[in-house]
């Protein structure tokens, strides 16, 4: 055993990883069911961003490089917080195929590229990345609010993928459109609505747009529809499997509602090689780190030349051993990186790497309606 796993196992009451999923699903239904959101905070997205205060006893360049730091850093805080930030799938829901009622889980094959928030406002589109930079700025003839025909309507907010060899915008999901709250309504009707509109919205069109907008294709969670979504041919590369719960919100920041599975076969950008180090983005929390949904990890081993700040975003390396896991901190993160991973991300990766972990198998096998042969998968 090394040295830093000897420190590991130290910590195996208070470092647990347990996730208890299935708990917060149905806890995180009953608080949606329960709430009231405040929906003028939905619409803060063209408000003009707060100034930024800079110690002024600082020399002009570090003004300015502060000033700088600070800027990146408010304004990925504030387009990430647009967007909802999903589990990592690592056990089976129980009510995962639902669709002879209104409850269950649909699929979506999840589209390999930039995510990206679009507004549609004023005779105009934006397109903001999670760090807050600007993608594209357009005009779009398809989308309320997008073009000047349609300047006189209300906003419209997406939740996009831009995938760049086809210059397409794959949404995946809406928030508003033209102006209707769609933030406070089941993902169901949510995905309903966003291809009915646009398609409506498309057979009006005048103009030819600069960028195409396609709606990624979602599907019941039954085994036709799992396959479907793991293997079907699509117009995109595949980045995993997005699985929305039928009755979720749209959250802004993280849900348990919304959950990622990735394997070797559904994505390019999978790695659960056990000779890697295993690198998280954590929030430094006093002697811990913690991810976005609250589980902290004890910081064991060296710290960096500058010790990190209370609030601060960091990249650890996971030291798991046994029932226990701790983090070393590797570098500081770009301001530009706003959101912390969350623990199941973790425990997905230790798991896969252990030999163990879901498999896209499990979730055919679990899943109820007849087997559909041609889609028959091997173990």
């Amino acid at each position: 055993m090394s040295a830093l796993e000897a420190r590991a196992a130290q910590h195996r009451t208070s470092a647990r990883l347990e996730l208890h999923q299935e708990r917060r699903r149905k806890e995180a239904l009953k608080r949606q069911k329960d709430a009231r959101s405040d929906r003028s905070n939905r619409f803060r997205a063209l408000e003009p961003e707060p100034q930024i205060e800079v110690d002024q006893q600082l020399t002009k360049a570090q003004r300015k490089k502060q000033r700088a730091f600070d800027e990146a850093r408010q304004r990925a805080e504030r387009w990430s917080g647009e967007l909802c930030s999903y589990d990592w799938l690592c056990d089976i829901p129980d009510d995962l195929n639902g669709t002879n009622t209104s409850e269950g889980w649909f699929c979506m094959p999840r589209p390999e590229g930039r995510r990206v928030v679009l507004v549609a406002s004023k005779g105009k589109v934006d397109t903001r990345q999670t760090s807050g930079d600007r993608l594209h700025q357009f005009t779009c003839d398809c989308l309320p609010g997008g073009s000047t025909r349609t300047k006189h309507k209300p906003q419209t907010i997406l939740d996009c993928v831009f995938v760049e060899h086809s210059s397409t915008y794959i949404i995946t999901d809406c928030m508003c459109w033209g102006g209707y709250d769609l933030y406070t309504c089941a993902a169901e009707f949510r995905f309903y609505w966003l291809r009915t509109k646009l398609a409506e919205c498309q057979q009006e069109a005048c103009d030819e747009d600069e960028f195409k907008l396609e709606v990624a294709p979602y599907f019941d969670c039954d085994r036709q529809g799992l396959a479907k979504a793991y293997r079907a041919p699509l117009p995109y590369l595949r980045d995993g499997l997005l699985f929305y719960h039928k009755q979720g919100h749209y959250a802004c920041g993280h849900t348990s509602l919304v959950c990622l599975f990735k394997d070797e076969e559904c994505t390019r950008r999978f790695n659960a090689d056990s000779s890697g180090d295993l690198i998280a983005a954590l929030k430094v929390i006093g002697t811990h780190a913690a991810t976005v949904d609250g589980v902290s990890f004890p910081i064991i081993g060296e710290s960096l030349e500058e010790p990190l700040v209370e609030g601060e975003l960091a990249r650890f390396v996971v030291v798991a051993s046994n029932d226990s896991v701790c983090v070393r901190a590797e570098r500081r993160c770009s301001p530009k990186r706003a959101v912390a991973d969350c623990a199941s991300k973790i425990a997905f990766f230790l798991r896969r790497r252990a030999g163990g972990g879901l498999r896209f198998n499990d979730l055919w096998v679990r899943s109820a309606g007849p087997a559909n042969e041609s889609f028959m998968l091997s173990n």
